[in-house]
């Protein structure tokens, strides 16, 4: 369940589903609607998250996240991201799949301790058991798992590997996310590639036999996800921090997610079965 000072930061959605294929859910921004996300934490929200139609991966429109120093401010850090999709996820034995675009502009710069673009988060009184972290020009994968310890904000178990050796910044960024659910041995799997440089997708982590959800007194924890840009608030005061996002869909596999979330031809050609790593 979202914290009460999480759901006060919450819009309304307006408009029509985007699902453009037979999936769990989907997001592409068309008719200027961010539907089927439950809402959109940010403050003031006409500055930090706008419709946009370039850069734009696929349709007529995109989003862009910003944050400025002090905007967006709740639990000492600053935020402009959707929250809380329209199903359950971390079902414990169930997979998901995950695929989104993200372009990092080539003024981005490193956030204050962290720049997260995706999260799947738990309990509000606690770190998010799986996330993506964006430096000055690399990518983390953030998984902290297994029991929690809220008076340590920890978990039992954390590993942060790198993923990215750059953002590639100015170009589209595709991410095709697996994970299979468990208390106790689960699966984390991503695949990335730059479209307008390469349609291969290349797998970048694949963490096995792991904790992927979050447990206290070793029952599970829910899972929400979370979308857009989330910073640690700098004392001094930081640069702006930019993300463009498109092109998000939830489905069973990873054929389903590619081809409803960018087409098919080539996009699909290197992805039956989901690519290794080379």
């Amino acid at each position: 369940m979202v914290a009460a000072g999480v759901v006060a930061l919450l819009a309304l959605v307006v408009g029509p589903s985007t699902s453009r294929a037979t999936t769990d859910w989907s997001t592409g921004f068309e008719g200027q609607s961010y539907a089927p996300w439950q809402g959109l934490q940010a403050n003031p929200i006409s500055q930090q998250f706008q419709y946009v139609t370039s850069p734009v991966r696929t349709g007529q429109y995109a989003a862009r996240f910003s944050i400025s120093n002090g905007q967006g401010t709740n639990w000492g850090n600053e935020r402009s991201e959707l929250c809380c999709g329209p199903t359950s996820e971390g079902v414990p034995g169930t997979d998901e799949y995950w695929a989104w675009s993200t372009q990092f502009p080539t003024s981005w710069s490193e956030p204050y301790h962290w720049g997260m673009i995706f999260q799947f988060h738990s309990g509000d009184d606690t770190v998010p058991p799986i996330a993506f972290d964006a430096g000055a020009d690399a990518m983390w994968l953030d998984v902290r798992t297994g029991e929690v310890n809220v008076a340590a904000i920890s978990t039992s178990y954390s590993t942060f590997p790198q993923i990215l050796t750059t953002l590639s910044k100015g170009h589209w960024n595709d991410f095709v996310v697996h994970v299979n659910w468990s208390a106790t041995s689960g699966t984390i799997e991503v695949w990335h590639r730059v479209p307008d440089q390469s349609q291969a997708f290349v797998k970048i982590a694949s963490l096995t036999g792991i904790p992927t959800l979050q447990t206290r007194g070793g029952k599970p924890d829910s899972v929400y996800t979370k979308w857009g840009l989330y910073r640690g608030a700098s004392p001094s005061g930081q640069a702006d921090s930019v993300v463009y996002d498109d092109s998000l869909v939830k489905g069973s596999s990873f054929d389903e997610v590619v081809n409803a979330a960018w087409g098919g031809g080539s996009a699909a050609a290197s992805s039956s079965p989901a690519p290794s790593a080379p």
